[in-house]
């Protein structure tokens, strides 16, 4: 029989979070563990309000999952098909379904990448992420968190002052810049002009400008932009890709949105099929969490996977930065 914990997080940022729709200074967060005879695997639940999930929903459906049959899962298949049968918040599927994994990993003497065909790789760059902040605190925030060692800079914006912000870290720098906007437009036109004023810049591409719900925009959208659109709020745990094709170029996995590895897996080779480009990125987690998206960034385009360095008190060590580049043997 399986032994099932939940540990509460509490984090602290280095820095205020802030994006179109929200700010904070801190993150709650879970470990779930789970042990069999002397083995023992972790997860880690990263709950995200844009999706109605808390960390009291957390609790109290971990608790209700606990109640049925979760200690008696013989294998993955079986897991997944409980994880399925209940109305639970997909940061929970994940951190339960990755703490499993590693369970088998320990037990049988294998990895995620066998377990799931992915590429091997030890080391990745990744992207780092600029919160929306006063124009005038951008030039300090470069130069004190030394980010001119990362391959991409990820610019969160708002609507109102998106163009300045962009025209501000450019200024700065000349890595290349990925947008994102977190569903900060709400009318396609302004948007286009928009993208026709900054199309000027080192700009690879702008991540879900418009709310997940506006599909015919996106439909225009993706027909007149004159840049590549990925999409990140409109992606969850079984995306339509006929209709994302449609609306974007790429997509941006994460593990905490889709519900886990096995589905993050399925998103994967689903964007390929339908010839998207593909971001592996992350909520803002511990390096718990933050591994477990390693495991695909080999079979990714981009990578975006550095929120544990936003983090005051990560005690997990489960990888390491240096120089913009991850490492996780």
């Amino acid at each position: 029989m399986l032994h099932w914990t939940i540990e509460k997080l509490f984090l602290d940022l280095k820095f205020t979070w802030k994006l179109s729709r929200n700010s904070t200074s801190s993150k709650t967060n879970f470990y779930i563990k789970v042990k069999e005879n002397n083995y023992e695997g972790i997860g880690e639940v990263a709950p995200n309000v844009r999706y109605g999930e808390t960390p009291a929903s957390v609790l109290s459906e971990f608790a209700m999952i606990l109640n049925n049959e979760l200690p008696i899962v013989k294998n993955l298949d079986q897991l997944n098909t409980l994880l399925k049968t209940f109305e639970i918040c997909q940061s929970l599927r994940c951190g339960i379904e990755t703490a499993y994994i590693d369970l088998l990993c320990k037990k049988n003497n294998t990895t995620v990448f066998e377990i799931f065909n992915l590429k091997k790789t030890t080391s990745t760059p990744t992207a780092f992420t600029i919160p929306i902040m006063e124009i005038g605190q951008i030039n300090d925030f470069f130069l004190t968190h030394n980010l001119h060692r990362f391959k991409y800079i990820k610019v969160k914006t708002d609507a109102e002052n998106a163009l300045e912000i962009i025209k501000v870290v450019n200024n700065i720098t000349d890595q290349p810049l990925l947008i994102d906007a977190n569903e900060a437009w709400n009318d396609v036109e302004n948007l286009l002009r928009f993208i026709d004023k900054i199309k000027q810049y080192n700009i690879v591409f702008i991540e879900q400008p418009m709310p997940a719900q506006m599909d015919d925009q996106y439909y225009y959208l993706k027909f007149q932009t004159v840049l590549p659109i990925f999409a990140d709020e409109s992606v969850t745990n079984e995306p339509d890709f006929v209709k994302i094709k449609r609306q974007f170029h790429g997509i941006n996995i994460k593990l905490m949105k889709s519900g886990g590895m096995v589905a993050a897996k399925k998103q994967l080779d689903q964007a390929k099929l339908f010839g998207l480009q593909t971001m592996i990125g992350c909520m803002v987690e511990t390096t718990v969490g933050i591994k477990n998206g390693c495991y695909f960034s080999g079979e990714c385009d981009y990578v975006d996977l550095d929120s544990f360095l936003y983090l005051s008190n990560d005690e997990s060590k489960k990888i390491t930065e240096n120089n913009g580049i991850l490492n996780f043997a």
